[in-house]
This record gives C-alpha cells, sequence and structure tokens, in this order.
C-alpha cells in the first residue's frame, strides 16, 4: 500500500487512528510468540507522525480556508458544490501539508472549478 493511500486511511479514520494502531500492534503480538509488532502498525503511527507533525489537516475545519472565502472569490458557484470543493482540498493537504495556506487553495479551487465549470457553476 502507497503512503498516499495509507494517509487517505489516516484522513478517514482520524478519529479512531490511534486505536486502530494500537489494536493491529495487539493482533500482531497474538500471533507471535516473539511479542513482535505489527510492521503495518510500525508504518501507520510513522506515517501518522509525520502527519501530525506536519500540521496536515484532518477535517475541513482544519483548513485555511472556508465556504464563506469560496464564495467570495468563486462567482456563481452551487451552493450544495461549496462542501464538495472543501473535501477535495482536503485531500490534496493530507498529501501536500504546505498548500494548506489561503492563497494556495484559493488558486486550487478556482482551477478544480475552472476545469469543471457544468459542475459547480450555475448557469
Amino acid at each position: 500500500t502507497s503512503a498516499k493511500n495509507i494517509r487517505k486511511f489516516i484522513l478517514e479514520n482520524s478519529d479512531d487512528i490511534q486505536l486502530i494502531i494500537n489494536l493491529k500492534n495487539a493482533v500482531s503480538m497474538d500471533k507471535s510468540s516473539l511479542n513482535k509488532k505489527s510492521f503495518s502498525a510500525y508504518r501507520l503511527q510513522k506515517i501518522y507522525n509525520k502527519m501530525k507533525n506536519s500540521n496536515t489537516p484532518f477535517k475541513v475545519s482544519e483548513l485555511n480556508i472556508t465556504g464563506d472565502d469560496i464564495i467570495d472569490e468563486i462567482q456563481n458557484i452551487k451552493p450544495e458544490k461549496i462542501g464538495v470543493l472543501l473535501k477535495t482540498l482536503l485531500y490534496k493537504c493530507v498529501n501536500y501539508p504546505t498548500l494548506n495556506i489561503k492563497v494556495s487553495l484559493i488558486k486550487i479551487a478556482k482551477n478544480i472549478v475552472k476545469k469543471n465549470k457544468k459542475e459547480y457553476l450555475e448557469v
């Protein structure tokens, strides 16, 4: 499994990720008489720690952009697409946390909308 997929898994399970890691370790130790920790749990923990240390946003509310910012910057955006756009930005930041800057996020949002006008804009 790629690190990108692991980051996505961590994002989707961020509220329970430490429990998942602990369970993976417990299952691994139970299967092994050598009390070895699970390599997959180790990798998951390592990537999770790296994400936390790099200030990766785990929730839309942790993005440095809001729905109001999108409304102000992108005229005629369909109101029901604002959440979809914010979630897309969150997934971008999971892989590239340095993008979590308002100016960068607005630029990315505008590019996404520009490429998908029919989906995002009211006529």
